[in-house]
């Protein structure tokens, strides 16, 4: 049975991430040691198509998503190669591309559907979801963010 990651967990690593530099920097290194193929995603090409403020905040979240999971995750969470990664994101862009909607949030509800991990969904699409004011996120970065941060939470608890 898959591991359940809820959104008080989730708020419960924010706020320690959140609370302590420290803590936050060494999150940081742990991650880069434990899944390098991950971390370099958020400095190469692709990312590189974003915006800087929006590199900087797919790699927030890439490192709440990951702490999250390292965190209450029962079993061992394998190195994902390019290889996963790539496969991963070649399935969520065809089933992005398959929505006919142009609400950013009604196209998200596929990825909803049968969903092992609905709680860290939500955050993501809670997160990219600009709020009044928030201009942070371009129309046009949303998207690939949610693709390339769906895939890493398919990596990361495919075999729980």
């Amino acid at each position: 049975m898959t591991k359940f990651i809820s959104e008080d967990q989730i708020e419960v690593t924010i706020a320690a991430l959140d609370a302590d530099e420290e803590a936050f920097a060494e999150a940081i290194e742990t991650f880069k040691a434990e899944q390098p193929v991950i971390f370099s995603y958020f400095f190469s090409e692709s990312a590189k198509l974003l915006t800087q403020a929006e590199r900087e905040f797919l790699f927030y979240l890439g490192i709440i998503i990951w702490k999250s999971i390292h965190t209450n995750w029962p079993h061992t969470i394998p190195t994902i190669t390019e290889e996963q990664l790539g496969a991963a994101e070649e399935i969520n862009w065809t089933l992005l591309e398959s929505t006919n909607s142009k609400n950013f949030n009604d196209r998200l509800n596929p990825f909803f559907e049968d969903s092992p991990q609905e709680d860290l969904l939500a955050f993501v699409e809670d997160m990219l979801v600009p709020e009044e004011g928030n201009n942070d996120l371009s129309k046009e970065g949303r998207e690939p963010i949610f693709v390339v941060l769906k895939s890493i939470i398919d990596c990361l608890t495919k075999n729980g």
